[in-house]
């Protein structure tokens, strides 16, 4: 991600990642900093998208990566991840970038 901020990009931070971030991440002074950032947007889908979101949940099987897929998808950008294989189930692979 620090290849991402040092282009001058936005980060959009998917809410759900962020909690299951929270859940998973001993660092949470790392998750703090990454949320503060002026270039981090953190992206909560509308209460209409509900039904979006549960279908990219049917696909893929965890609300946090769909939520990614979804955001994604929606703002025609890229997703960065370490779990690729996650998202081996959408039209054409997704909009994966592989951190892994």
């Amino acid at each position: 991600m620090s290849e991402v901020f040092g282009e001058g990009a936005v980060v959009g931070l998917p809410l759900l990642c962020l909690v299951e971030s929270h859940r998973l991440v001993a660092d949470a002074d790392l998750l703090h900093h990454l949320v503060t950032r002026e270039s981090t947007v953190i992206l909560a889908p509308a209460v209409g998208e509900w039904r979006d979101l549960a279908a990219y949940t049917d696909v893929i099987g965890r609300r946090d990566a769909a939520s990614a897929a979804h955001a994604a998808v929606d703002l025609a950008a890229s997703l960065l991840t370490t779990r690729p294989d996650l998202y081996s189930n959408l039209p054409g692979g997704g909009p994966i970038i592989s951190a892994a």
